[in-house]
């Protein structure tokens, strides 16, 4: 978990719940994603992702992305960084933390999910969900939430269905 005040990450042991440890990251800390090796942290107020070594927290990169860094998703292959004060996501290779691309989402994007295939975005900025095909970033549709959907926030993918929450409105949208 992230202590944003603290510029932190806790690391507790799934069996017990026990706090193995905290780790230093960038400030105010939202999303987390593993990728089987590695923890990544999106650092929303100084800009930048944070890659640490799971095995014992040891920072490995800190890398500069577009302003307020939000949700993060890995498609086993490639991190996935929402930029939440603008329109894009950015693509980050997992192995070295290099910069592959940034790619054209709708305005405010939040939570981001992987399907299998595609990268999902929940846009707050514009009341949209935008799919993005994984393999090269081109963006496939932008779908928008109809009336009673406002400021969608949070997604996730049942391996059917795409999920998005409506801060807003206190509802969630089945894609």
């Amino acid at each position: 978990m992230t202590n944003s005040g603290s510029r932190t990450i806790t690391k507790v042991r799934a069996s017990d719940g026990a706090i193995v440890g905290n780790y230093p990251i960038g400030a105010n800390g939202w999303g987390v994603a593993f990728d089987g090796t590695n923890v990544w942290v999106a650092n929303h107020d100084d800009n930048t992702v944070s890659m640490l070594r799971a095995s014992d927290g040891t920072t490995l990169a800190t890398i500069p992305v577009g302003p307020a860094p939000t949700a993060i998703a890995f498609d086993g292959q490639n991190i996935w960084v929402t930029i939440n004060s603008s329109n894009i996501v950015t693509e980050i290779r997992a192995t070295d933390g290099t910069v592959i691309g940034n790619f054209t989402v709708g305005y405010g994007p939040h939570g981001i999910v992987f399907d299998g295939e595609n990268i999902w975005t929940a846009n707050q900025g514009e009341n949209s969900v935008s799919k993005l095909r994984a393999r090269d970033g081109a963006l496939l549709d932008t779908y928008v939430l109809g009336p009673g959907h406002s400021y969608p926030w949070g997604i996730a993918f049942d391996g059917a269905n795409v999920w998005v929450t409506s801060s807003g409105a206190g509802n969630v949208s089945k894609l």
